[in-house]
């Protein structure tokens, strides 16, 4: 008994690997792949087969990517240089980026008006992570002051992407 799947690359043959005579307790069949090439498939290949594809298609275990932002931050040695920095800015990203460039001792705050670029979850400390991943935290307003091992940051976060 010959099969004929239709594909736009190739077009596979379906065999039975049995012959009419012979009994068929149990379905065997081979996808012919070429003259050369056949791969063996049971009812059983086929259903672990599926639940893998449904697997991944659920769970997004292939599509997943991590959570991304578009950050700037600005670091200072104490909270009351960051909370009197966080008054002068009042959440306008222009005047936060001249802040940055003027009082922020981290290298990124004096060449690029604070900006971190693109950060991925996970990359930064535990604390600036949290609260640039938190949902709860807005965009295009000043976060902070919040305290690190490097010392009291202002974080703007220009764009977020949060994976589940």
């Amino acid at each position: 008994m010959l099969y004929m799947l239709p594909t736009s690359n190739a077009s596979f043959r379906v065999i039975e690997s049995v012959s009419e005579n012979e009994e068929k307790s149990f379905l065997f069949r081979c996808i012919v792949i070429d003259d050369q090439t056949t791969l063996p498939i049971s009812p059983i290949s086929i259903l672990l087969l599926l639940t893998v594809i449904l697997y991944i298609t659920c769970c997004g275990v292939c599509t997943s990517s991590p959570s991304t932002a578009l950050t700037s931050h600005i670091l200072v040695e104490s909270s009351a240089d960051a909370a009197k920095l966080k008054e002068e800015i009042k959440n306008n990203a222009r005047t936060f980026g001249k802040m940055a460039k003027l009082h922020s001792k981290c290298p990124s705050g004096k060449a690029e008006n604070g900006s971190l670029g693109w950060i991925n979850e996970g990359d930064m400390v535990p604390p600036f992570d949290k609260a640039v991943f938190d949902p709860r935290n807005g965009l295009n307003e000043v976060i902070g002051p919040l305290r690190t091992q490097f010392g009291w940051h202002l974080i703007w976060i220009h764009e977020r992407v949060i994976q589940k």
